[in-house]
Protein backbone atom coordinates (compact mmCIF):
# COMPACT_ATOMS: atom_id res chain seq x y z
CA UNK A 1 0.00 0.00 0.00
CA UNK A 2 1.31 3.33 -0.62
CA UNK A 3 1.13 5.22 2.31
CA UNK A 4 2.21 8.28 1.08
CA UNK A 5 -0.70 8.46 -1.29
CA UNK A 6 -2.96 7.69 1.81
CA UNK A 7 -1.26 10.34 3.77
CA UNK A 8 -2.16 12.93 1.14
CA UNK A 9 -5.97 11.91 0.75
CA UNK A 10 -8.33 14.10 1.75
CA UNK A 11 -10.01 11.28 3.67
CA UNK A 12 -6.74 11.88 5.99
CA UNK A 13 -6.01 15.96 6.08
CA UNK A 14 -7.44 15.44 9.81
CA UNK A 15 -4.95 13.00 11.26
CA UNK A 16 -2.40 14.21 13.74
CA UNK A 17 1.66 14.78 13.55
CA UNK A 18 1.69 11.24 15.71
CA UNK A 19 -0.59 9.18 13.43
CA UNK A 20 0.64 10.28 10.12
CA UNK A 21 4.03 9.13 11.60
CA UNK A 22 2.48 5.25 12.61
CA UNK A 23 0.97 5.39 9.56
CA UNK A 24 4.12 5.86 7.69
CA UNK A 25 6.34 3.28 10.04
CA UNK A 26 6.60 -0.54 9.00
CA UNK A 27 3.99 -2.99 10.77
CA UNK A 28 6.25 -3.70 13.54
CA UNK A 29 7.31 -0.50 14.23
CA UNK A 30 3.56 0.66 14.68
CA UNK A 31 2.79 -2.02 17.14
CA UNK A 32 6.11 -0.90 19.00
CA UNK A 33 4.31 2.75 18.29
CA UNK A 34 1.17 1.88 19.55
CA UNK A 35 2.25 -0.05 22.84
CA UNK A 36 4.01 2.95 23.95
CA UNK A 37 1.11 5.80 23.03
CA UNK A 38 -1.12 3.47 25.50
CA UNK A 39 0.93 3.10 28.21
CA UNK A 40 1.30 6.82 28.59
CA UNK A 41 -2.01 7.21 28.26
CA UNK A 42 -2.74 4.95 31.46
CA UNK A 43 0.09 6.56 33.07
CA UNK A 44 -1.59 10.29 32.68
CA UNK A 45 -4.87 8.78 33.77
CA UNK A 46 -5.34 9.76 37.39
CA UNK A 47 -6.12 7.12 40.03
CA UNK A 48 -9.96 6.16 40.73
CA UNK A 49 -11.69 8.05 43.26
CA UNK A 50 -15.01 6.87 44.98
CA UNK A 51 -17.30 8.12 47.06
CA UNK A 52 -18.29 4.53 48.81
CA UNK A 53 -17.08 2.40 50.95
CA UNK A 54 -17.62 -0.51 49.14
CA UNK A 55 -15.87 0.38 46.27
CA UNK A 56 -12.60 0.63 47.81
CA UNK A 57 -10.73 -2.01 49.05
CA UNK A 58 -11.29 -3.00 52.39
CA UNK A 59 -8.69 -1.77 55.32
CA UNK A 60 -5.76 -0.80 52.85
CA UNK A 61 -4.43 1.46 55.08
CA UNK A 62 -3.30 0.49 58.63
CA UNK A 63 -4.46 2.57 61.28
CA UNK A 64 -2.58 2.79 65.21
CA UNK A 65 -3.51 5.26 67.98
CA UNK A 66 -1.48 6.32 70.78
CA UNK A 67 -1.96 9.20 73.62
CA UNK A 68 1.04 9.66 75.69
CA UNK A 69 3.01 7.23 74.48
CA UNK A 70 0.43 4.27 75.24
CA UNK A 71 -1.50 2.53 72.64
CA UNK A 72 -5.08 4.12 72.90
CA UNK A 73 -6.50 0.65 73.38
CA UNK A 74 -4.77 0.05 76.44
CA UNK A 75 -4.81 3.68 77.34
CA UNK A 76 -7.25 4.76 80.60
CA UNK A 77 -8.14 7.77 81.36
CA UNK A 78 -8.46 9.59 77.92
CA UNK A 79 -9.99 13.35 78.66
CA UNK A 80 -11.28 15.29 76.00
CA UNK A 81 -10.03 18.90 76.22
CA UNK A 82 -7.21 17.64 77.85
CA UNK A 83 -5.68 14.64 75.93
CA UNK A 84 -3.79 14.79 72.15
CA UNK A 85 -4.60 11.95 70.40
CA UNK A 86 -1.04 10.86 67.98
CA UNK A 87 -2.32 9.20 64.87
CA UNK A 88 0.14 6.44 62.85
CA UNK A 89 -0.25 4.56 59.58
CA UNK A 90 0.67 2.79 56.72
CA UNK A 91 0.23 1.67 52.94
CA UNK A 92 -1.48 5.09 52.24
CA UNK A 93 -0.15 5.23 48.75
CA UNK A 94 1.24 8.98 47.81
CA UNK A 95 -0.60 10.59 45.34
CA UNK A 96 0.22 14.10 43.32
CA UNK A 97 -1.50 16.88 45.50
CA UNK A 98 -3.29 13.79 47.60
CA UNK A 99 -3.60 14.30 51.36
CA UNK A 100 -5.31 12.15 54.20
CA UNK A 101 -8.61 12.60 56.30
CA UNK A 102 -8.67 11.79 59.34
CA UNK A 103 -12.20 10.89 61.16
CA UNK A 104 -13.00 10.06 64.73
CA UNK A 105 -16.00 7.49 64.38
CA UNK A 106 -18.31 5.85 67.19
CA UNK A 107 -17.81 1.94 67.95
CA UNK A 108 -20.32 -0.37 67.13
CA UNK A 109 -21.57 -0.35 70.50
CA UNK A 110 -22.26 3.33 70.75
CA UNK A 111 -24.62 3.22 67.53
CA UNK A 112 -27.28 1.02 69.17
CA UNK A 113 -30.80 2.81 68.81
CA UNK A 114 -29.20 5.87 67.99
CA UNK A 115 -29.73 7.05 64.36
CA UNK A 116 -27.83 10.17 64.32
CA UNK A 117 -25.07 7.60 64.67
CA UNK A 118 -25.96 5.18 61.93
CA UNK A 119 -23.60 3.77 60.00
CA UNK A 120 -23.74 4.56 55.69
CA UNK A 121 -21.71 3.19 53.21
CA UNK A 122 -21.76 6.85 51.12
CA UNK A 123 -18.04 8.30 53.11
CA UNK A 124 -19.86 11.85 52.97
CA UNK A 125 -23.26 10.36 54.64
CA UNK A 126 -21.82 8.08 57.52
CA UNK A 127 -22.73 9.50 60.88
CA UNK A 128 -21.36 7.18 62.82
CA UNK A 129 -17.55 9.04 61.87
CA UNK A 130 -19.51 12.06 62.10
CA UNK A 131 -19.96 14.40 65.72
CA UNK A 132 -23.11 15.85 66.93
CA UNK A 133 -22.43 17.97 69.98
CA UNK A 134 -20.76 20.06 67.64
CA UNK A 135 -21.29 19.13 63.80
CA UNK A 136 -17.66 17.94 62.54
CA UNK A 137 -17.13 15.51 59.63
CA UNK A 138 -13.66 15.04 60.39
CA UNK A 139 -11.03 15.66 62.93
CA UNK A 140 -8.83 16.84 60.77
CA UNK A 141 -8.10 17.42 56.73
CA UNK A 142 -5.31 17.97 53.86
CA UNK A 143 -3.09 15.53 56.43
CA UNK A 144 0.30 15.32 54.43
CA UNK A 145 1.42 11.69 53.97
CA UNK A 146 4.84 12.19 55.59
CA UNK A 147 6.04 11.56 58.29
CA UNK A 148 3.04 9.37 58.77
CA UNK A 149 1.45 10.18 61.91
CA UNK A 150 -0.26 13.20 63.42
CA UNK A 151 -1.17 14.59 66.42
CA UNK A 152 -4.54 16.45 66.45
CA UNK A 153 -5.69 17.54 70.34
CA UNK A 154 -9.08 16.17 71.29
CA UNK A 155 -11.45 18.78 71.27
CA UNK A 156 -13.55 19.59 74.44
CA UNK A 157 -16.83 19.10 72.66
CA UNK A 158 -16.41 15.55 72.42
CA UNK A 159 -19.27 13.19 73.38
CA UNK A 160 -18.04 10.67 76.50
CA UNK A 161 -18.09 7.53 74.66
CA UNK A 162 -15.77 4.16 72.70
CA UNK A 163 -14.21 5.22 69.12
CA UNK A 164 -12.21 4.35 66.93
CA UNK A 165 -10.50 6.30 64.26
CA UNK A 166 -10.52 6.10 60.76
CA UNK A 167 -7.88 7.51 57.90
CA UNK A 168 -9.25 8.32 54.63
CA UNK A 169 -6.49 8.78 50.89
CA UNK A 170 -7.96 11.87 49.21
CA UNK A 171 -7.52 12.69 46.18
CA UNK A 172 -7.61 15.98 44.44
CA UNK A 173 -11.04 15.88 43.24
CA UNK A 174 -11.99 15.43 47.27
CA UNK A 175 -12.85 11.40 45.93
CA UNK A 176 -11.58 8.70 48.09
CA UNK A 177 -8.87 5.89 47.00
CA UNK A 178 -8.17 3.91 50.33
CA UNK A 179 -9.12 3.66 53.99
CA UNK A 180 -8.53 2.43 56.91
CA UNK A 181 -9.30 1.92 60.31
CA UNK A 182 -7.96 1.52 63.62
CA UNK A 183 -8.91 -2.47 65.26
CA UNK A 184 -10.00 -1.55 68.85
CA UNK A 185 -11.87 0.77 70.16
CA UNK A 186 -11.06 3.31 73.37
CA UNK A 187 -13.20 5.43 75.60
CA UNK A 188 -12.84 9.31 75.89
CA UNK A 189 -14.11 10.90 78.85
CA UNK A 190 -15.79 14.44 79.31
CA UNK A 191 -13.47 17.21 80.44
CA UNK A 192 -13.96 18.38 84.40
CA UNK A 193 -12.81 21.94 84.15
CA UNK A 194 -13.25 22.19 87.88
CA UNK A 195 -10.19 21.61 90.21
CA UNK A 196 -10.74 18.66 92.70
CA UNK A 197 -9.57 21.46 95.83
CA UNK A 198 -12.23 23.51 94.19
CA UNK A 199 -14.84 20.75 93.87
CA UNK A 200 -14.26 20.31 97.94
CA UNK A 201 -14.33 23.85 99.04
CA UNK A 202 -18.11 24.47 97.14
CA UNK A 203 -18.59 21.08 99.03
CA UNK A 204 -17.79 22.80 102.41
CA UNK A 205 -19.72 25.79 101.48
CA UNK A 206 -22.49 24.38 100.71
CA UNK A 207 -22.48 22.37 103.66
CA UNK A 208 -22.03 25.53 105.58
CA UNK A 209 -24.72 27.31 104.02
CA UNK A 210 -27.13 24.43 105.35
CA UNK A 211 -26.15 24.21 108.42
CA UNK A 212 -26.22 28.27 108.93
CA UNK A 213 -29.31 28.40 107.19
CA UNK A 214 -31.01 26.00 110.01
CA UNK A 215 -29.45 27.67 113.06
CA UNK A 216 -30.46 30.96 111.74
CA UNK A 217 -33.91 29.28 110.96
CA UNK A 218 -34.00 28.12 114.76
CA UNK A 219 -33.33 30.75 116.46
CA UNK A 220 -35.59 33.24 114.04
CA UNK A 221 -38.29 30.96 115.32
CA UNK A 222 -37.09 31.10 118.75
CA UNK A 223 -37.27 34.60 119.06
CA UNK A 224 -40.69 34.15 117.99
CA UNK A 225 -42.26 32.18 119.99
CA UNK A 226 -40.54 34.27 122.97
CA UNK A 227 -42.12 37.74 121.47
CA UNK A 228 -45.72 35.79 121.68
CA UNK A 229 -45.58 34.58 124.40
CA UNK A 230 -44.45 38.06 126.29
CA UNK A 231 -48.26 39.05 125.41
CA UNK A 232 -50.15 36.26 126.68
Amino acid sequence: VDNTARLSSPAHDTCTAHEHLIITMPSTMKKIALGALATAAVAAAPASAFTLYSEMPTQAITVTTTVGGTSACTATGITAGADTLTVSWTGATVATDGSLTIKLCYDDSETGSKPWRKYKDAIEKNKQCQQTVVESSALATSVPYSPATYDIAIPRNIAPAKYTVQVLNTDPTNGYTQWGETSCAFSIGTYDRLPSSLVGTMSFLIAFSIVAGTAGYMIDRKKQNAAVAAFR
